[in-house]
Order: C-alpha cells, then sequence, then structure tokens
C-alpha cells in the first residue's frame, strides 16, 4: 500500500516540477558559454563583463526551481491532509502512519532529484569553459587524513549525513504544518508561516551553540592529545558520527511526534 500511495504522490508532483528540471538544464547552456567567455577574458580590460548578468540568472533559475520544488512539496502535503481533500484521504483503508511515510519520501525524493539536476547542471556549465580552476590543498592537511585511512569512512559518513539531513529537512517543515493546521481553524497558513519563521530562528540559534561546542570539543581534544596531527582522522569521524547520532534522533524524533498529532489530534470535522 506503501507503494501506491507514494506512486500517486510522485505523479502529482512530476507534470509540474518537470518545467523546472527542464529550465534549469536548459539554462546550463548559456551559463557555461558565460563561464568561457569570462575565463577567456580574464584581464581584459576593454571587455564588457556581460558574463555576469548571464550567471546570475542561472543562479536565480536554480533558486526558483528549489523554490518550487518546496511549494509543490509542502502544498501536496498541506492540501492531501489538512484542506477539504483530507476527508477523501482519510475515508481510505490505509493507515494515517503508512499515508504519512508515503509524503515523507516523496518530498525527500523531489528534493534529491532536484538537487541532482542542479548538480548536472553545473557540471555541464564547467564542460564548456577550456580550463577548471583548482585550490590547492596544503599537504600537511590532506596527508593524515588519507594515510591514516579514514577517507573511505568520510565517505561512507556523509552518505549517511546527506541522507539523514534529506529527511530532518522533510520531516522538519512537515511538522511545522502539522502544527499549524492542527492547533488552530482559521487563517492556518498566516500561523505556520510564523511558526516556520519562529522554528527558523531557534535552529539558527542551536546551530551557533553547536558549532560552539563542536569547536571547544575539538580544541579540548588537540590539548589532551598533543600528536593531533596523527589522530587527526579518528577525531574528524568522532566528530561526524555525533553529528550523525544526533540528526538521526531528531529526525526519529519529528517524524514520530508528526504521526502522533495526525494519528490522535487532527480532526477535520
Amino acid at each position: 500500500m506503501l507503494k501506491k500511495c507514494l506512486r500517486y504522490d510522485l505523479k502529482s508532483v512530476f507534470p509540474y516540477w518537470i518545467f523546472g528540471a527542464i529550465a534549469m538544464l536548459l539554462m546550463s547552456i548559456p551559463g557555461g558559454l558565460a563561464l568561457r567567455s569570462q575565463q577567456l577574458h580574464t584581464g581584459d580590460t576593454d571587455h564588457f563583463p556581460w558574463e555576469i548578468f548571464v550567471i546570475m540568472l542561472v543562479y536565480f533559475v536554480g533558486i526558483a526551481f528549489l523554490i518550487l520544488t518546496e511549494i509543490l512539496i509542502y502544498v501536496r502535503y498541506y492540501k492531501h491532509f489538512f484542506s477539504d481533500e483530507g476527508y477523501l484521504t482519510f475515508t481510505l483503508p490505509v493507515k494515517r502512519r503508512t499515508l504519512f511515510t508515503a509524503k515523507v519520501f516523496n518530498g525527500v525524493i523531489w528534493n534529491a532529484l532536484t538537487v541532482l539536476v542542479i548538480l548536472v547542471s553545473v557540471i555541464i556549465m564547467f564542460c564548456f569553459m577550456p580550463s577548471i580552476p583548482s585550490d590547492t590543498v596544503p599537504p600537511e592537511v590532506t596527508e593524515p587524513i588519507i594515510s591514516a585511512g579514514w577517507i573511505f569512512a568520510y565517505i561512507l559518513e556523509a552518505l549517511a549525513l546527506i541522507i539523514i539531513s534529506a529527511f530532518s529537512s522533510v520531516l522538519s517543515m512537515y511538522l511545522i504544518i502539522t502544527i499549524g493546521a492542527t492547533i488552530v481553524r482559521k487563517n492556518k497558513v498566516i500561523v505556520t508561516i510564523g511558526i516556520a519563521y519562529g522554528a527558523s530562528i531557534v535552529t539558527s540559534i542551536l546551530s551557533y551553540i553547536l558549532v560552539f561546542i563542536g569547536m571547544l570539543y575539538v580544541a579540548s581534544a588537540i590539548a589532551l592529545f598533543p600528536e593531533a596531527p596523527s589522530n587527526l582522522g579518528l577525531l574528524i569521524f568522532l566528530i561526524i558520527a555525533l553529528v550523525i547520532a544526533v540528526s538521526f534522533t531528531i529526525a526519529v524524533a519529528l517524524g514520530l511526534i508528526s504521526i502522533r498529532i495526525i494519528e490522535r489530534k487532527l480532526n477535520l470535522a
């Protein structure tokens, strides 16, 4: 039943999302030509820098594509659960938990596809360039990490963190919409926007606190282990593992809270 619900959600988003994807991919061609021209005319004082306008246009198209995807995902969630469509949705012989899970996977899939399209567009743009500039990372930073054999562990941790972050992002917004749509009867959209704004402020504050704690953690570890360069790989691995554990816990909590509200607090009568 989960597959059927997910297929239904994916089909509802695709007809609108595909236009944004095509526009993003098409814009990568003039964007690539602009990057090529900009690199070829580096240092040419007589050249009018028209390329910056094209690059900015590509940038805004990418932002618009991201916003379009978010709107499609969250409007779908709101309308299917908390508008008049909710009466029909919850008359289906499907558990609310299953419906919610389908919405979560729907959001994660479309966000992932959007990021993938943007990455492909960036790659296409760089393919037009005569040469791709690269920054040299000091060997004293990379050698302890690579020589210690941690690079493969970092790749696995990065993948895990990306996946968990994708779910956390969707689940956090779903929870905000769920709370805003269930605690009030009128002006649900305004209340939801207010909650989202307040949540963004709280999240920013917590992020700064976590970064500060992380810096203290690193400083303490270096102080306790004077041979820090040889233990740098393990230190980074433990920090990322801690971030993964915290992110996973938050994601699970967000999902459980939303499901509980939908199953026990949501009343469309």
